[in-house]
């Protein structure tokens, strides 16, 4: 189920965070400046100081949990555009290292798809989608790429280099589109956010009764802010291809700027 984490830009998200989070903010300093609602809150005898270390420890942990699933599944996406770059041009020095495949076309049929999965895929991989322009000219470099590996004038060792080629940039673009359906985790993003919201009203009624009102809001000030530290982090997340905290496009730029030049 599509939700507001898995629809919304990170800049959505970070800006209603800030709302929440500021929200809550002046509701609790209001609380705390109201005598009657202080006197009501300070007859919650169940919150006690003992209450504020697990819910730390939870939203502490969820945190640090969360963010090392995404930070795992950036290095695992970012790897795969590398490796693609790498055997890109891989392939292309193969080509150009021989005669007969610098004059098969099979250079030209590698930019063509590699241009487009820079200028038509990577836009829509956003949306989880794929361009069938570039399958096209994908599925016609391999197509190219056979047809050569099969023709007599071709040697054996080259023959069979062109098979290993063309299938292992094969295996790289299934890797690196199979990414797009990585989608963040919604319901510890909002288990996160509960769980903010919960570590700041504990510690705001911890403080109620507190005789440096000053301080009492100081303190739930800066744990609201260490809070929204942490949930940036479903903000700046939820996207792989955002153009802030996203997976880069350069290694592709690169591979297509060193096949052409």
């Amino acid at each position: 189920m599509e939700t507001f984490l898995n629809t919304a830009t990170p800049l959505e998200i970070t800006l209603s965070l800030i709302a929440i989070n500021i929200g809550a903010l002046f509701v609790f300093i209001y609380i705390h400046s109201s005598k009657m609602l202080s006197a009501i809150l300070d007859e919650l005898t169940l919150v006690t100081p003992a209450l504020l270390a697990p819910v730390a420890a939870s939203f502490i942990f969820l945190s640090a949990f969360l963010g090392n699933s995404v930070w795992g599944n950036f290095q695992a996406h970012t790897a795969s555009i590398k490796n693609e770059r790498t055997d890109i041009i891989s392939f292309s020095e193969l080509i150009k290292d021989s005669d007969y495949l610098k004059s098969s076309g099979l250079e030209n049929y590698l930019k063509l798809y590699v241009e487009s999965a820079v200028r038509d895929e990577w836009p829509l991989l956003r949306k989880k989608e794929i361009s069938k322009i570039t399958s096209e000219k994908f599925n016609s470099l391999m197509r190219q790429t056979l047809i050569v590996a099969q023709d007599v004038k071709t040697s054996p060792v080259i023959s069979s280099m062109l098979v290993k080629h063309i299938s292992q940039l094969q295996y790289d673009r299934r890797t690196r589109i199979g990414f797009r359906w990585q989608s963040f985790d919604q319901i510890k993003g909002y288990e996160i956010i509960f769980l903010g919201f919960l570590l700041q009203f504990v510690t705001m009624v911890l403080h109620i009764g507190a005789s440096q009102r000053v301080a009492a809001i100081f303190t739930t000030s800066l744990i609201t802010s260490i809070v929204f530290s942490y949930e940036l982090i479903v903000a700046l997340t939820v996207d792989n291809y955002s153009d802030l905290f996203g997976v880069s496009i350069e290694p592709l730029i690169y591979a297509l700027n060193k096949i052409s030049g």
